[in-house]
């Protein structure tokens, strides 16, 4: 640890521009200070870089690069980074002053969610992460630790880019060790000390395993027995700790975290789309998590603040939240004046209060205190009679009703309409955000019903897939996967039907059931058959395609069918070809002339032609010569065919 920052950086200005005010936090690689940026007069909090990796001229460079990448990233869920700089021998990123909390503290407070709730803290991070690899830029470092919620519901995910700048470093205290979190690394950064963006998949689908069970699925004595189960163990399905868990939502985790990376998702934008579908499928549960939770610890947390205006950066110190200050507390004291309630009490009060410029006054007064209430920095001095126009766009109903309450400001809701965003989304607003407008001043919100359904084009079945492909693309939609079946009319690799129903949510991957063409056709027995018989018989059974070629035989009378390919019981389609093979009868051979042959070369000569030589030697006679043949000379026989020859 580097206890020296403490000491000499409160009260310093860094790069002539950031007044360095308190130490908030402090982490392993980092301190974390709130500051003020000079020239532009706002809070920012400033991480400064410990010793160790400031003095190394390599890390340096590399966290200059990074920082510069993950500044260029903008997205409503991910914390901005303002600037990077080093003064003097320390290095230092400027990033966004919010309030609120992590998601760690979360589980900690919470303990396991409700997969409806769970799903909808991860959609945002894999919005962010899809964002930052389509920059480019791998996070590496995914944990509930990074994931920060604001008070006002937001969530961002922090830290872009520092884990790539400390595992890239050659320092010593680092080399040879895995930059990470022994319950969130993927197997592939362990093994090889690789990271792709399918890296933060398996990190995310691990966080969505812990938000459902309410612990990581490895644990261990030893980070390291942790990593080696990451390695040689399958994630288990988080139905087997809590069985309620349903299948598709199951089947997130496991694609996730894949040991495999080309098994997983390849982009956070496909993961999101399957979230986005299971979501779909369970009923809204709101869960309230925007209530003061204790940072537990000495975790380098970032948490994100709610007041109007551009929003900034704070790393909390562990005895966060502070105590607000001493102010008469003019809160509702009833359990049920919360929420929606409090709301449309406060516009039926404001309502009245037209016509009653006393009880309005009244009101407005105990409004202002009433917020002085709510916040560590609010002050018991009089409220201004404007307020900033909140951003709600982009926020859930219930985040956008809190936001109204704390900037004063009444809301009502117009007919949903369909739209690219997620369904419940704020998609519009009647009053301009950023605006100076007077208090309770009403304006009316859009909530999205999620993109436009889409007709399935009735023109698929009889296509082949590559048309099928082409023509669900002109609808916005994809083809899924396919089953097959055998079918009479239907040209094999075409679509017999389609097994999804409509109307359906743009890019829906669309199922089908393809064709194998005709069911196979047993073969009928045609040996022994004369040619013409046997191609009559197939073609009559459904076997035009018939093919012949001829042999010898001697066995088969000339003219039938010696064999035939297939042969039974085989079975095949009828559009398929049989092979069969015609006698040409027994193969005949040329009978030598043996005459004045020796009996040896006259055994030579029939041998040559498969024939048998009989001699018969008149009596007392040796050696020899032959005077007569019993087949004549000329003519053709068998193999196998006896000659009788005379000897004299």
């Amino acid at each position: 640890m580097d206890t020296t920052l403490a000491d000499t950086l409160v009260g310093r200005v860094l790069d002539g521009r950031y007044r360095i005010q308190e130490r908030i936090a402090r982490g392993g690689m980092a301190t974390v200070y709130r500051a003020v940026d000079l020239r532009l007069d706002r809070p920012v909090a400033v991480k400064v870089m410990h010793s160790s990796l400031a003095e190394d001229p390599d890390f340096v460079s590399r966290f200059t690069r990074e920082a510069k990448s993950a500044a260029r990233l903008s997205h409503p869920n991910v914390v901005a980074v303002f600037d990077q700089g080093s003064d003097s021998g320390v290095v230092f990123l400027v990033m966004e002053y919010v309030q609120g909390v992590t998601l760690r503290d979360v589980v900690k407070e919470h303990g396991r969610l409700s997969p409806r709730q769970a799903l909808d803290i991860l959609a945002p991070v894999l919005s962010a992460l899809g964002a930052a690899h389509a920059a480019g830029i791998v996070h590496r470092d995914i944990k509930p630790e990074n994931v920060l919620i604001a008070s006002d519901g937001r969530i961002k995910v922090a830290d872009f880019g520092l884990a790539r700048a400390i595992a890239d470093s050659n320092l010593t205290a680092t080399s040879g060790l895995l930059i990470g979190t022994a319950a969130y690394l993927a197997p592939e950064q362990i093994e090889h000390g690789t990271a792709d963006p399918r890296t933060d998949l398996y990190a995310a689908g691990i966080v969505l395993y812990e938000l459902l069970t309410g612990k990581p699925p490895y644990e261990g004595p030893t980070p390291m027995a942790v990593v080696f189960k990451h390695v040689h163990e399958r994630v288990p399905a988080p139905s087997l700790v809590r069985p309620e868990v349903p299948r598709q939502i199951d089947a997130l985790v496991l694609d996730a975290t894949q040991r495999d990376p080309a098994d997983r998702p390849p982009t956070a934008a496909e993961l999101l789309e399957q979230l986005q579908a299971a979501t779909r499928t369970l009923p809204p549960e709101p869960l309230d998590l925007t209530q003061p939770t204790q940072v537990l610890g000495q975790h380098l947390t970032t948490v994100l603040r709610s007041e109007p205006g551009p929003a900034h950066t704070l790393v909390v110190p562990p005895d966060w939240p502070p105590a607000p200050p001493a102010v008469a507390d003019t809160r509702p004291r009833w359990p049920w004046l919360r929420g929606w309630r409090l709301a449309v009490l406060l516009l039926v009060l404001l309502t009245l209060a037209a016509a009653a410029t006393g009880a309005y006054l009244g009101i407005h007064d105990r409004a202002r205190h009433s917020a002085g209430t709510g916040s560590p920095s609010a002050t018991t001095s009089a409220a201004p009679a404007e307020t900033l126009m909140p951003n709600f766009v982009g926020m859930t109903k219930t985040a956008a009703d809190q936001k109204a309450l704390t900037s004063q400001v009444a809301v009502s809701y117009g007919p949903d309409q369909f739209s690219d965003q997620p369904t419940g989304k704020v998609i519009s607003q009647t009053q301009t955000a950023g605006a100076q407008v007077a208090l309770h001043t009403l304006v009316q919100l859009t909530l999205s019903k999620g993109p436009k359904p889409v007709d399935i084009p009735s023109t698929l079945t009889g296509q082949t897939v590559d048309q099928a492909k082409t023509t669900l693309a002109a609808a916005n939609l994809t083809l899924g996967k396919h089953t097959s079946e055998y079918n009479d009319t239907i040209a094999a690799n075409a679509i017999v039907r389609v097994t999804t129903t409509g109307p359906v949510a743009p890019g829906t991957a669309i199922e089908v059931v393809l064709s194998r063409g005709p069911a196979p056709v047993a073969v009928p027995r045609e040996q022994g058959k004369s040619a013409t018989d046997a191609a009559a018989d197939l073609k009559a059974k459904g076997f035009p395609n018939v093919t012949t070629s001829q042999d010898y035989s001697d066995t088969v009378d000339k003219g039938n069918v010696i064999s035939q390919t297939p042969a039974p019981p085989a079975s095949i389609q009828q559009s398929a070809s049989v092979a069969l093979v015609i006698s040409k009868g027994p193969e005949l051979f040329l009978v030598p002339n043996l005459y004045k042959d020796t009996p040896t070369q006259a055994q030579a000569e029939l041998d040559k032609v498969g024939m048998v030589a009989k001699f018969n030697r008149l009596v007392g006679t040796t050696g020899g010569h032959v005077l007569h043949q019993s087949i004549p000379a000329g003519s053709y026989r068998r193999h196998g065919t006896v000659v009788t020859v005379d000897i004299f």
